[in-house]
């Protein structure tokens, strides 16, 4: 049974997970869950933003730039509150990866959580082909790219430092078809 700290308990509420769960992967599924946008369901960057409500909705830069109050209980959003959101995030230790079943097996600190998100190798990315919209783990676009569009793309491979000049059609004369990717 995974014993929860004095601070880490606190902060279950503001986390969405339940104080009696005894699976710390339960745990941490909630709080991945938790640190999604409310509205978009995209991860929540470093900035986080939530609303005054009891039990408070977190909304990315995007979303909470957009909405002068909490589209789901129409509170205020709050600076003063997603500091404590992030003063409990310092609390979590030895969380896994939201993408360690991709592969990662990066280990973090709670506050290093948003950030590591939108910076892991093993984030599906949309792949940006026209009639494709496949999800990739970032570390795999290039392989995608090289592989099941190779008909598609002319270009510039450099394997050794996995970067790719592309362009869609043959045509690199047109700006708006052309393309310069690096991937690690």
């Amino acid at each position: 049974m995974y014993q929860l700290s004095d601070e880490e308990y606190a902060c279950s509420d503001l986390l969405g997970f339940e104080t009696n769960s005894s699976n710390f992967g339960e745990i941490v599924d909630a709080i991945y869950r938790k640190l999604e946008c409310s509205f978009c369901e995209a991860n929540i960057g470093p900035e986080i933003f939530a609303c005054c409500g009891n039990t408070p909705h977190l909304l990315c830069e995007t979303c909470a730039g957009e909405a002068s109050e909490c589209p789901f209980c129409s509170t205020s959003i709050s600076t003063s509150r997603s500091d404590e959101i992030k003063r409990c995030l310092k609390s979590l230790n030895n969380i896994p990866c939201k993408f360690s079943s991709e592969g990662c097996k990066t280990i973090l600190h709670g506050d290093e959580i948003p950030h590591h998100l939108g910076q892991c190798s093993f984030r599906p990315i949309k792949c940006i082909m026209p009639k494709c919209g496949e999800l990739i783990p970032f570390k795999q676009f290039f392989d995608h790219l090289t592989s099941v569009h190779a008909s598609r793309i002319n270009g510039i491979y450099n394997s050794n430092h996995h970067e790719i000049e592309w362009w869609i059609n043959g045509d690199p004369s047109n700006p708006g078809t052309y393309f310069t990717e690096t991937f690690f």
